[in-house]
Formats: C-alpha cells, structure tokens, sequence
C-alpha cells in the first residue's frame, strides 16, 4: 500500500529545495554571495585572530562594541565591507586584524560561492 503521507512530504521537500536553491541564485545575483548569520559565519572560520586593544585607545579610555559587514571571498580570504558601528579608533584595530582571517567559501551547484555576514568585536577596558 502506498505512503501517501511520505509521498507528500517528498514533494514538499522537492519543491522547498528548488525554492531556496533559485532564492540563494537571486542573492548571488543581486548580493554578489549568500547572507550567513554570525554564528553560522564563526563555523566557517579557518584562522581568526583577535584583534589588539589599540594603545591609543586604551590611554583615551576608548571602548566599546565594533560591528562590521564581511565577506568571505571564493579563495578563502576575508574582506571588510563596511563598518556598520564602533569608535573610528578601536575599528582601525579590527579591520586590520579580519583581514588576516581566513574562512571556508560556501559552495552551490559544486563553485564556491563568496559569504556576506557581520562579525561583533567588544573590545573593554579592564
């Protein structure tokens, strides 16, 4: 006797993974990569130092949270989009150091795809 429930959940599953396979396409397309959430994007990381509290910084008493956008790109390095929130001193400090990061590209349909996420430094005096 056919699994008339199975077969349904089949053809649901069929039709969500051609959906999201064409959404992800059209983010490619428009983003230039696929959206990751931070945690997700921390997994992918190969080599991820810590950035240093700047000197300067640390004397003017400066601290506080430093958000920027990223991108993995398809050979594994790490570029900086933008810097979304933070204090121009402390920021200098993580944009250098995510340029050193290395990461895992996602891969779609067998070609490595470039990732665009946000990673959250809080950088605080002790």
């Amino acid at each position: 006797m056919p699994q008339v429930g199975s077969d349904i959940q089949t053809i649901t599953d069929t039709k969500t993974d051609w959906l999201e396979s064409w959404l992800n396409g059209l983010e490619i397309a428009i983003r230039g990569g696929v959206t990751e959430s931070a945690d997700d994007f921390q997994k992918r990381l190969v080599n991820s130092p810590r950035p240093s509290y700047p000197a300067l910084a640390q004397r003017a008493g400066l601290q506080g949270i430093v958000k920027l956008q990223v991108r993995v790109k398809r050979d594994g390095s790490v570029e900086v989009q933008k810097l979304l929130e933070g204090e121009p001193a402390l920021a200098d400090s993580a944009i250098a150091t995510v340029k050193q990061w290395r990461a895992k590209p996602a891969w779609m349909n067998g070609k490595p795809v470039e990732v665009i996420s946000t990673v959250t430094f809080n950088f605080q005096l002790h």
